[in-house]
């Protein structure tokens, strides 16, 4: 994968960006070709979550999903380097619904733990999303992947579009930091479509069986008593859309008996639900089938 992202960042360079695109979604298609063992195990999964689908359509959902995520990393790359100028136009392009749950979060000025997926172009969505905060309000993100010189240029967007930001890293174990961000009345950004083998995860239904989810927000939010802010980012009628889901309130979660654990498992749930439902409505637009098997394998 690492040898693929570097060839989309030479493309990208080398060519305007549709054309970069568009030609990345190519090279996806031809490494699936190339590698059949992976493509028959992304198949597999989109089988099992949609039994009823026959053997084209789940190659259909297969080819265009990882064509969604090579071509990615193109617009990533484009968004990072691009001056600012030239990001403006693209991101007033996007298409918001929801944004009504945004304005009632700034009246109640309450700690808010946005939770999103890998779907789409979510890159774009979080740069439209920050121009929506408040500026009194830091915006935090938790990453898990490493740093890089592009990953820094990528998130300096953040500030350059007013945004005050701070990035924790998931290999730092920075639930602590979090809690104490999050307190203070800030903003967290953090994904829940990550592999169980590197995080905290509960068992919960998802896509009719058991899996194991990751409840670090769910656990996060408690916590912090924040406010859940579930995002997901698609193309709705060939737009660019960030859409914004109704609040998840669990001020009153943290007052409950139990341990913290026990009481995230509800919140966990309802999360796994929602990520569900954004996939069986958009499952050529996710970028992480490959994650599904291990999420539905229980620990031993």
């Amino acid at each position: 994968m690492n040898s693929l992202i570097l060839i989309i960042d030479l493309l990208t360079l080398l060519f305007p960006q549709k054309i970069a695109t568009q030609l990345s979604k190519h090279i996806a298609t031809i490494f699936l070709k190339l590698n059949p063992q992976y493509t028959l195990r992304l198949m597999a999964s989109v089988k099992a979550a949609f039994p009823a689908l026959d053997h084209s359509k789940v190659k259909e959902i297969v080819f265009n999903s990882q064509r969604n995520h090579i071509s990615f990393f193109s617009t990533y790359r484009f968004l990072a380097l691009a001056s600012l100028k030239r990001v403006k136009p693209i991101l007033n392009e996007v298409d918001i619904v929801g944004k009504e749950h945004i304005n009632l979060l700034t009246q109640l000025n309450k700690p808010v733990l946005i939770v999103s997926i890998h779907m789409g172009d979510f890159f774009k969505g979080f740069l439209k999303l920050a121009t929506l905060a408040p500026k009194s309000k830091t915006i935090g993100l938790i990453k898990w992947m490493n740093s890089s010189k592009k990953e820094e240029a990528a998130y300096q967007k953040f500030i350059d579009l007013g945004a005050n930001l701070k990035l924790f890293r998931l290999r730092d174990k920075p639930g602590m930091d979090a809690v104490k961000f999050l307190r203070k009345g800030n903003i967290l950004l953090t994904m829940c479509d990550v592999s169980p083998q590197i995080v905290k995860t509960t068992s919960v239904s998802f896509f009719n069986q058991e899996a194991e989810f990751p409840c670090g927000p769910s656990e996060l939010a408690i916590a912090s008593q924040a406010i859940i802010l579930p995002i997901y980012f698609t193309k709705s009628n060939g737009r660019d859309t960030l859409n914004i889901c109704p609040p998840i309130d669990t001020s009153s979660i943290w007052k409950q008996k139990g341990s913290l654990s026990s009481k995230s498992k509800k919140i966990t749930q309802q999360l796994a639900k929602l990520v569900e439902n954004w996939i069986r409505i958009y499952p050529d637009e996710w970028h992480f089938w490959v994650i599904m098997e291990e999420l539905w394998k229980t620990k031993k």
